[in-house]
């Protein structure tokens, strides 16, 4: 559609399944984020700069991207686009200032082996249940809730490993996701190949 009304579109599929994420992007901007969060956002960082022709090669894109990170000039302009917004830009600087969640426990693994598959589903509507969701539109969202994954695909664990952390100022929910959350990661006993993060790009 864009293509046809002249725009220079391109299209990316991802296999990427509130406060946790923005702590995520915070570290990424700083240049400690998770490997398979940077990976992905410096593939699609990289398509744009191609197809805005700023760069020839995605090799050329990668270098520019990791010279704004390593230099911090990637984070001191999330940091501007955050102040224009009127946000409170001294979070950004000592994340552990926001609030915490009155309620924190950690999934653990049921037995070892290798993450072979994550529901999805029922993370996404553990997170609804414990606040970070809404069912009707006047639910309050608790931007604090969520669920934060330590493995995935292909990761060996250990029995009783963590491998999710939920959070939460709702006790009775926290109780209520436990037994589901446990049962939404499916442990192998043999080895399990990791999903490649990029499936396909679709270029103009």
């Amino acid at each position: 559609v864009g293509n046809s009304a002249g725009n220079h579109d391109g299209l990316g599929f991802t296999d990427q399944h509130d406060w946790l994420e923005t702590r995520e992007a915070i570290d990424c901007l700083k240049g400690g984020g998770a490997s398979d969060l940077m990976e992905l956002t410096l593939a699609l960082s990289a398509e744009m700069l191609l197809m805005a022709k700023i760069v020839r090669s995605a090799e050329e894109a990668r270098h520019r991207l990791n010279e704004l990170l390593n230099s911090g000039a990637a984070f001191r302009k999330f940091c501007q686009m955050v102040e224009h917004q009127h946000g409170d830009v001294s979070i950004l600087h000592e994340p552990e200032q926001y609030p915490r969640s009155k309620y924190e426990l950690h999934i653990k693994a049921l037995r070892d082996g290798f993450i072979k598959e994550i529901d999805a589903l029922t993370i996404g509507l553990s997170v609804v249940q414990l606040g970070g969701g809404r069912l009707v539109m006047e639910d309050q969202i608790d931007y604090k809730a969520g669920i934060l994954l330590h493995c995935q695909i292909g990761d060996a664990v250990k029995k009783d490993q963590t491998i999710a952390t939920i959070y939460s100022d709702r006790e009775k929910a926290i109780a209520e996701v436990d037994c589901a959350l446990s049962k939404a990661f499916t442990i192998s006993g043999e080895c399990v190949k990791k999903p490649s993060l990029i499936i396909d790009v679709v270029r103009p």
